[in-house]
């Protein structure tokens, strides 16, 4: 039972609170928008994972303005990588309040014009009681960066710096990267840094699967 509480109050909160990282980016937007993914370390190029989250930077450039095309084309060259901290745990408590029940028998006499006769009454008591769940989570810090470099001059044109954290109980890579390249497509090419708040129903809406499961 408190399993399945534990799993409802959950869902609620993270329904409730939304998707949110935090992502920095300096820089601004080239003239030209045409641009070839690398990966910044370049023994990853041809690595299966690495192409399998290139192409979610695909979607995510596209998306604000970019133009894919071949490296011999391109005037933008992005780089890309992400890195995974140390796993740590971490302990959260949660209040739940919850009802207990007493009844209690009384006896007492009732006068009529014939005699008297015994009555019982039952009172049924209802106490409210808070306690706490407590429950750990494993998770590792994430970050994404993704640099638009100029093709000719070699030169940074800007970088964008995307960070949340991986809970392994409750999603992947796979299904992490997707939403963290939307919340910060937003800032490619510009200079400005904040916190990224997206809920269930625009993420749907740009095709991206809600990164979290029970």
């Amino acid at each position: 039972m408190k399993k399945i509480f534990t799993v409802i109050l959950l869902g609620f909160m993270l329904n409730s609170c939304g998707y949110y990282c935090y992502v920095s980016s300096i820089g601004s937007t080239p003239q030209s928008k045409s641009y070839y993914i690398l990966p910044t370390n370049p023994n990853l190029e041809g690595d299966l994972e690495f192409e399998q989250y290139a192409n979610m930077l695909v979607t995510a450039l596209n998306r604000v303005g970019y133009k894919n095309t071949s490296k011999e084309q391109a005037g933008t060259i992005i780089y890309f990588d992400w890195q995974i901290e140390n796993l740590s745990t971490e302990t959260s408590s949660v209040p739940y309040t919850y009802n207990t029940y007493s009844s209690s028998t009384s006896t007492h006499w009732v006068s009529t014009p014939y005699g008297s006769y015994p009555q019982m009454t039952t009172t049924t008591t209802t106490t409210p009681h808070t306690s706490y769940m407590s429950f750990s989570e494993d998770y590792a810090p994430v970050a994404v960066h993704v640099i638009a470099v100029d093709k000719q001059t070699r030169k940074q044109i800007w970088k964008t710096t995307i960070n949340d954290k991986l809970e392994y109980s409750k999603t992947t890579m796979k299904r992490l990267i997707p939403i963290m390249l939307y919340a910060g497509s937003q800032y490619f090419g510009a200079t400005a840094e904040g916190r990224v708040t997206l809920f269930p129903s625009e993420v749907s809406n740009q095709g991206i699967t809600w990164p979290y499961y029970y």
